[in-house]
């Protein structure tokens, strides 16, 4: 990928805000189902949100942002728990991926009755 030139830097930060606004709401709901506290899940979004503009060049605009986002998110989450395993009693690993797989399933399960049902509702609009 060939690096943006300077002056592209404000356009492509705003690309970035819009996107991840539009998903922020959606990766804190995802983190703290994986923690279950919502003072630290806080923490990790603020650190993925970071992660994610340092990696924004390598995001791929055919995929959905939000995929993307939770895939660090994950990443950000499994970092925090190893750094405070000895904090408090949590999931084990392999429980928290389940838990993280359903929730993803759930994503693109609820994103295809989305993407069904459109056309209905633009059909149902008037002219005007």
């Amino acid at each position: 990928m060939q690096p943006r030139p300077p002056a592209d830097e404000p356009r492509r930060a705003e690309e970035f805000l819009e996107l991840y606004a539009s998903c922020e709401q959606r990766l804190y709901a995802y983190i703290v189902t994986l923690i279950a506290n919502p003072v630290d899940a806080r923490d990790i979004l603020q650190d993925t949100a970071l992660v994610l503009w340092q990696k924004y060049d390598q995001f791929d605009r055919e995929r959905p942002f939000f995929i993307w986002a939770r895939e660090f998110a994950r990443y950000r989450t499994l970092r925090y728990r190893q750094i405070h395993a000895n904090d408090a009693p949590t999931l084990e690993p392999e429980a928290l991926h389940a838990v993280a797989a359903r929730l993803a399933d759930a994503d693109s399960a609820r994103d295809q009755l989305l993407t069904n049902a459109l056309p209905d509702c633009i059909d149902s609009l008037s002219e005007t």
